[in-house]
């Protein structure tokens, strides 16, 4: 990979870098809920429903979390 030359190729990269975080720490916050509903005794669902569930967890905590990461930089901008 070469250098980046300029401002812009810059932003890209950190770019690129922050969405490369979040989708390593979105798959890894799924696996830690699915292998915490695999191994709970009082869950009943089993691995196809643990799968359903933590994903849907997951992908709902997520969202609200870049909800509210966007209503706080708004706050700040504003």
């Amino acid at each position: 990979m070469r250098r980046p030359q300029g401002w812009f190729e810059w932003v890209k990269l950190a770019a690129r870098m922050v969405a490369w975080a979040v989708i390593v720490g979105f798959i890894g916050h799924w696996i830690y809920n699915y292998d915490r509903c695999l191994h709970d005794a009082s869950s009943g669902l089993g691995k196809v429903g643990c799968l359903g569930v933590t994903l849907f967890a997951t992908y709902l905590a997520w969202w609200l979390l870049a909800v509210i990461a966007f209503w706080y930089v708004v706050n700040l901008l504003l």
